[in-house]
């Protein structure tokens, strides 16, 4: 898949350097296209102090870009009520540095796109929309092609701007993960799960909290659960607070922002996932690639990845019990762990960041070619 002389210079667009899917997962694409003999830049709207993020994560984030070869720029917060600082930041970057695509992944970024002269792209991540879908149609002036990260995430776009988008599954460097092995039932019983994502609605840890409420006590006793994700103080005290008042400070614990995410995934048994909405999300993925078993809602491509690994169980995401089924039958089948494992470690590499990064090229060379003929 290596890239031909001249190479390929591409720009990405994110909001910050910060924990989340799309920007680990950009992240990685865009190592992955250096590696392949590209050029690859980052561009980002602000930095984590100006939103507020984890600055740690950050200068691991960036440490990472600076060690894999890939360029970076910060545009400033000031380009969100201000956006034509950030129209000629892009702008000015694009020639200075001979882009050749831009790509943004952010409705910011399709903004600060509109002056270039190269082939400019969007890819949504997620499945609830950003903006209406009239400021969708007006964007799509400034995109030349549409990028969904899951089926149902491109069908939500083509509603919205009545054009055909490209469907291109999120991908993880199935690198990160040294030897994943198959799981099974520890000999103390106990069964170690994970939920991975920021504290906010979308997650829906509430949500989590009063299935496991349901579960008998026997069962109850059996798990332990710990949550990775940054918060407001705020949705950090509130879901605490519904911990403690449902009796479940010895089976739920935050961990707060974490950075060794594929770390933790080694030492558990179980992946679960509460979201109430979702694009395809990254930490699954990863999951996925470290050989857990899932339980997750379906929304968004969570279904898909499922059904394409056959590594875990959907569940509707308003049927508390049928959640809670799901997480009995974890708990309660001796089989049912290691039968899953089996299956995310056999299917793991049609997630792989190299497929995606090979048809973000394919996109990319056709777009070109077809500029050059015009």
């Amino acid at each position: 898949m290596a890239i031909n002389n001249p190479p390929i210079s591409v720009l990405h667009f994110l909001a910050a350097p910060a924990a989340g899917g799309a920007e680990v997962y950009v992240k990685d694409l865009a190592k992955a296209f250096v590696r392949e003999g590209g050029i690859a830049t980052i561009g980002f709207l602000e930095t984590s102090e100006e939103s507020g993020r984890s600055l740690e994560f950050e200068k691991k984030f960036l440490a990472d870009l600076d060690a894999s070869g890939v360029n970076y720029f910060f545009v400033g917060s000031k380009a969100r009520t201000q956006p034509w600082l950030g129209i000629l930041k892009v702008y000015k970057y694009t020639r200075d540095y001979k882009i050749d695509i831009y790509h943004s992944h952010l409705t910011y970024g399709v903004i600060f796109g509109c002056l270039l002269s190269v082939p400019r792209l969007y890819t949504h991540h997620n499945i609830a929309p950003r903006v209406n879908k009239y400021v969708y149609k007006a964007l799509c002036f400034f995109i030349d092609k549409q990028i969904g990260i899951s089926t149902l995430c491109g069908q939500m776009l083509e509603s919205f701007s009545n054009r055909n988008v490209t469907i291109i599954n999120n991908g993880v460097d199935i690198d990160k993960f040294n030897a994943p092995t198959v799981r099974g039932w520890k000999e103390n019983g106990i069964i170690d799960c994970l939920c991975v994502g920021a504290i906010t609605e979308q997650k829906n840890y509430s949500y989590l909290i009063r299935v496991i409420q349901l579960l008998p006590l026997d069962i109850r006793k059996r798990l332990n659960i710990v949550i990775a994700g940054e918060g407001t103080e705020e949705n950090t005290l509130k879901i605490r607070a519904e911990i403690i008042s449902a009796d479940l400070e010895h089976n739920i614990r935050l961990l707060g922002n974490r950075t060794d995410i594929v770390d933790i995934m080694s030492s558990v048994q179980v992946f679960i996932m509460s979201s109430a909405w979702e694009g395809l999300p990254i930490a699954l993925i990863e999951a996925t690639m470290s050989g857990l078993p899932c339980i997750v809602t379906d929304v968004g491509g969570c279904k898909e990845v499922i059904e394409c690994c056959k590594n875990g169980i959907v569940v509707d995401p308003l049927d508390h019990v049928e959640f809670r089924d799901a997480i009995s039958y974890m708990v309660t089948d001796s089989s049912a762990i290691k039968k899953f494992s089996e299956s995310a470690l056999y299917n793991r590499h049609r997630y792989s960041i190299i497929s995606s990064c090979k048809k973000h090229l394919d996109v990319y060379n056709n777009m070109l070619s077809n500029y050059s003929d015009d």
